[in-house]
């Protein structure tokens, strides 16, 4: 086989031999230079550095996002222990704020389950906020919501909760008015209450109340009471903690957006 000696082969696109020859050797030999990196490897090089920066850049920037996802003003009423409310603003086009959790102990409350007094109605009275759970949304159509009820200082929309707490005042009011007259034999404010169109609002109240349970879908797992008579067998679902909406943060939201003006405050009315 013929030799490959030729003297254009023996140069590198350096410039530099890799093979040469003697005067007294007819056998190339081959000398051995430092491997050069080549153009490809340091543009490949080039951009694993650019790569890896962009990765690094979006991580920071995911994880800034996700600390500003909740609005300060809410972080701040859920874990700040200071009596002084903080304030709210609408985000860009959100409706409403994403609420923190916190977890929440039931725990059985005489004043909101004895029978209507002027105490009991009181607490129950100061279940609704002022504005009664109505509250200003500014440009509601940009945020996907339907026109709202109109007032001179804006469009206003009902907050469920609120809506779901007045509905259960409603049955209450009724429950111990028809209860009272059948103990008493006295059943003329049944009669009345109930020739005002108030029992199809309670009708309408069951329904709605069904859908918000099934909605919330509280999935919290209780046991069954740890003592007493039916200690083992009766889930009465007091001493059992649920993950729930910060009562501070909802505060907060609603403070700073309630309907100003309402002269009802009967939780039931």
């Amino acid at each position: 086989m013929e030799r490959y000696n030729d003297s254009a082969a023996k140069e590198s696109r350096s410039g530099h031999h890799l093979l040469s020859s003697t005067d007294d050797q007819d056998e190339p030999r081959i000398i051995y230079l430092p491997e050069r990196r080549s153009r490809w490897s340091s543009i490949a090089s080039w951009l694993s550095c650019f790569f890896l920066g962009v990765i690094a850049t979006l991580l920071t920037l995911g994880v800034a996002f996700r600390q500003n996802a909740i609005p300060e003003s809410l972080r701040a009423a859920a874990l700040s222990t200071s009596p002084s409310t903080p304030s709210f603003t609408f985000g860009s086009t959100d409706p409403l704020p994403n609420v923190p959790s916190e977890t929440v102990v039931f725990e059985a409350d005489p004043i909101f389950s004895d029978r209507s007094t002027d105490d009991t109605d009181f607490a129950w009275d100061m279940l609704l906020p002022p504005g009664r759970g109505y509250v200003y949304v500014p440009d509601g159509a940009s945020r996907g919501l339907l026109p709202g009820q109109y007032t001179p200082e804006g469009e206003i929309y009902s907050v469920a909760m609120y809506h779901q707490l007045h509905c259960l005042a409603r049955i209450r009011k009724q429950h111990w008015i028809f209860k009272d007259g059948i103990v008493t034999g006295d059943t003329g404010m049944a009669r009345t209450f109930a020739g005002r169109g108030d029992s199809s609002h309670a009708q309408h109240c069951f329904d709605y109340l069904r859908q918000s349970i099934l909605c919330s879908g509280d999935m919290t797992l209780e046991w069954p009471k740890q003592d007493g008579p039916s200690s083992g067998a009766t889930v009465d679902g007091w001493g059992v903690p649920h993950t729930c909406k910060a009562p501070a943060a909802i505060k907060a939201y609603m403070d700073a957006n309630h309907m100003n003006g309402s002269s009802n405050f009967d939780a039931a009315g």
